[in-house]
């Protein structure tokens, strides 16, 4: 899950900072709120340093899974759909690059990434939010995939729509990201695609 852990955050400013956020000399607010700055000081901005680890914050009201728990209630469901496809048009294999994991993560806020069966492992997304498996199995030539969706047969169309922005980003990875707190106490995550003046935001407050 996205989380905001903030060791994981860099200093880029010599200006005042808070946890770990670079700032500008901004005055908005006259209070400082530990809840991720939600009334701060000033307008802030900073970056993620590459390599960082993160870990999953839920509100405690919320439902909290068990990857094995979501396979067992997800797996047995029939397929409504199956897709082939060409590691060109979406590399399974990259579902264990850390840097493709937090772009799904933003673009999908209750996705889980894992894998089924043994000869072959097959790796699949769940995603709770829309009820929906993807399970992606190997084909018989080299490169070339079936995805079976059960459930919603759409999510299948975001995650590739997802993962070909994130190729056009030169498959960014955490310090490409802008963490930017507007004048409202927002936190917005921002990232740009390097062939083109496209940027794509996620608003997490």
């Amino acid at each position: 899950m996205v989380s905001e852990f903030l060791s994981g955050m860099t200093r880029t400013s010599p200006k005042p900072h808070l946890m770990g956020l670079s700032v500008t000399n901004k005055p908005l607010i006259d209070e400082v709120n530990y809840q991720f700055a939600r009334r701060i000081l000033y307008v802030a901005s900073t970056t993620f340093l590459a390599g960082s680890d993160f870990m999953e914050l839920r509100d405690a009201h919320a439902p909290s899974y068990r990857v094995t728990d979501l396979v067992a209630r997800y797996l047995s469901r029939p397929s409504i759909a199956e897709r082939p496809f060409t590691s060109t048009e979406f590399d399974p294999s990259l579902l264990w690059d850390h840097r493709l994991e937090f772009l799904l993560q933003f673009s999908f806020p209750e996705m889980y990434f894992t894998s089924v069966y043994v000869d072959p492992m097959c790796p699949c997304l769940i995603d709770t939010a829309s009820e929906t498996m993807l399970v992606f199995r190997p084909g018989e030539q080299q490169g070339e995939w079936l995805v079976e969706i059960k459930g919603y047969e759409q999510l299948w169309n975001k995650v590739t729509q997802a993962y070909r922005w994130w190729v056009e980003t030169g498959s960014a990875d955490l310090d490409a990201y802008r963490l930017e707190i507007d004048a409202s106490g927002k936190l917005h995550v921002v990232l740009a695609s390097k062939v083109s003046v496209y940027e794509r935001t996620w608003t997490l407050s």
